[in-house]
């Protein structure tokens, strides 16, 4: 499929076929539990190639596709993807013939090792102790919350050659509301591996068939990114511009309710 093709897809503004989280009319908190089906999740096939690639010319073509000055939050740099493709070629060389599971498991570690990047997940929950980041600022910074930590992977796992997916946990192991964002890769044969450090630490995950996982596409990704960025401008006092990320947000997802309740509110 060409550019002209994806172009006549998804035209001025992007598609609201692409949801795969259903959010009551109401809702005024984190989105409930439901799962994407295969029909739902093929409508986004062409958005999410376009959104993970980490070529400047496919986000060039994104920003043109929603007319905003949109930036890919799982974009790496060319150093630390380089970086990365030569320690995981040097593993797989000193591990050959590795399982996809031993790969997946070095890929979940390395960016939290010390002789990777010496990642940490924060686990303060205030914005103001830890706003945003993109995968470029959480490795700067050397720590970032669990939508950092997501980005950082869906670009490593995309630069591997995986299709990673993006997933949502609205409850934790208490069963207290939490807004969280993970990753997770499913092969053919069904085999699924999760990457969140948060609930499960340091290991890769095998997740169980019955194990329920609510994808969450990489639209609704961006849209939760700009609006939490946009809440981190307001407490900073800077409103104008939370009001443009307000709006770029709710442009990319306007059937999230708290997007709209946030940009009614300024």
């Amino acid at each position: 499929m060409n550019f002209i093709s994806l172009l006549q897809i998804y035209g001025a503004a992007p598609s609201t076929h692409c949801a795969s989280i259903r959010y009551p009319a109401s809702a005024l908190s984190s989105p409930p539990q439901s799962t994407a089906t295969s029909q739902q999740l093929g409508r986004c096939a062409q958005f999410q190639f376009l959104t993970l690639n980490a070529a400047p010319s496919f986000q060039n073509l994104f920003r043109g596709i929603f007319r905003s000055p949109i930036e890919i939050p799982w974009r790496l740099d060319p150093a630390h993807l380089q970086q990365f493709a030569l320690a995981l070629n040097s593993y797989r060389r000193a591990n050959s013939p590795a399982s996809q599971q031993q790969i997946l498991q070095f890929i979940f570690e390395f960016p939290l090792r010390e002789e990777g990047w010496h990642l940490q997940l924060d686990q303060v929950s205030s914005r103001e102790a830890s706003p945003e980041r993109t995968a470029i600022q959480a490795l700067r910074d050397h720590h970032a919350k669990c939508t950092g930590i997501a980005y950082v992977y869906a670009a490593l796992l995309t630069a591997a050659g995986y299709n990673p997916q993006f997933a949502w946990r609205s409850q934790n192991i208490s069963g207290e509301v939490i807004e969280h964002l993970y990753l997770s890769v499913q092969f053919s044969s069904g085999e699924r591996y999760v990457f969140d450090p948060l609930f499960y630490g340091v290991a890769l995950h095998h997740a169980t068939f019955s194990e329920a996982i609510t994808t969450i596409s990489p639209r609704e990704v961006l849209a939760w990114h700009y609006n939490n960025e946009a809440i981190d401008l307001v407490n900073q006092s800077r409103r104008g511009e939370a009001l443009q990320l307000f709006r770029i947000a709710l442009d990319l997802d306007p059937l999230n309710p708290h997007i709209r309740r946030n940009l009614e509110q300024q």
